[in-house]
């Protein structure tokens, strides 16, 4: 755990101290939670952060204000025990730990093919009705939100540039990368004819590789198992041409395209699909809505050395300045966090 430390700020007389918890070591807990607690931190706001499947009241009285990612998806009465557990201690000094959840997926509306689907709705809508907020990345899926919880706030996906690591590639192979998890088994099948045919085009000057999953229907070359967090920058840094496809449904519109700030730090070109990628990509990387669209960018970002390496200067400079978190939470989302805090006094 990383206690709070840093020099508070003038709020109302009182910062308030804020602890952000993640049960796992999935791009939600880094995204969602380390990357703002961690800015935060440098800026001088007195916050920690933790890894740990429960909050212990001795380490959440010394907080005002707890953020939890994707919590929720337990037993109702569970959670309902667990969020009065945690202020039995600190009402006694006349106060009370606000508790936030944050959601950056529409867990409500799991599409069925998602492995995801058989999660409690029910204990993840308790959970958004009893926390004092909740946090979430775009207006699509803060409008769903609302509907449980009126206290939604914003707080987009942002990146720390310092630590993505330089990019070293160890051979000269093409390496065209697909790489997230089971969740997009459909999303995936967008680009398999495509990666085909690419494949069938250029033979061995391209590497198709899979990284977390490895669906049968695309002709990969190289698979790579699930890595964690603190490697997952090295294998994306391998990769020359980013694949980002997205089936365009309303889960999907809810997501963010974090998937495109990677590569673009990765120094990746990439081609992407309209649904969240198309903003994003607008004079940085290629949009592709078929088939034969997706082959022909492919292909041209495969010949063409000089456009490929424009595409990705353009991105990565892009990701670089405008999704930095530093230079994000000193504009605005720290001030977000302590707004939604002060909603609930």
């Amino acid at each position: 755990m990383h206690p709070f430390g840093g020099q508070r700020k003038d709020y109302h007389g009182k910062a308030p101290r804020i602890l952000g918890v993640f049960f796992d070591q999935s791009a939600s807990s880094y995204y969602r939670v380390m990357v703002p607690m961690m800015t935060m931190f440098k800026l001088g706001y007195p916050v920690g952060w933790a890894h740990s499947d429960s909050i212990p009241n001795d380490i959440v009285k010394l907080y005002d204000m707890v953020v939890g990612v994707r919590t929720g998806s337990g037993n109702p009465e569970e959670i309902a025990q667990a969020i009065t557990s945690v202020n039995t201690e600190v009402n006694k000094e006349g106060r009370r730990v606000r508790l936030f959840l944050d959601y950056d997926d529409d867990l409500l509306a799991i599409p069925e093919h998602n492995p995801a689907k058989g999660v409690n709705i029910e204990g993840i809508k308790t959970a958004m009705r009893l926390s004092d907020g909740l946090f979430t990345t775009n207006d699509r899926l803060a409008n769903v939100l609302r509907g449980l919880n009126t206290n939604v706030s914003i707080v987009p996906n942002m990146v720390i540039p310092e630590l993505w690591p330089k990019r070293q590639k160890e051979d000269d192979a093409l390496v065209i990368g697909l790489v997230g998890s089971d969740s997009h088994i459909e999303d995936w099948r967008i680009v398999s004819e495509p990666l085909r045919r690419i494949k069938e085009t250029f033979g061995d000057r391209v590497q198709i590789m899979t990284g977390g999953y490895s669906p049968d229907y695309i002709p990969s070359d190289v698979q790579i198992s699930w890595m964690p967090l603190e490697h997952y920058p090295r294998l994306v840094n391998t990769i020359d041409i980013g694949l980002c496809p997205l089936v365009d449904d309303h889960f999907n519109r809810c997501k963010s395209p974090i998937k495109a700030y990677e590569y673009g730090l990765a120094g990746a070109a990439v081609v992407g699909s309209p649904v969240q990628y198309r903003t994003v990509l607008q004079g940085k990387g290629l949009v592709a809505t078929t088939e034969d669209e997706w082959y022909d960018h492919i292909a041209l970002l495969v010949e063409n050395v000089a456009k490929r390496q424009e595409y990705a200067q353009a991105l990565q400079n892009y990701v670089r300045k405008k999704i930095n978190a530093t230079n994000l939470m000193k504009e605005k989302y720290a001030q977000t966090y302590l707004d939604a805090y002060r909603a609930t006094i």
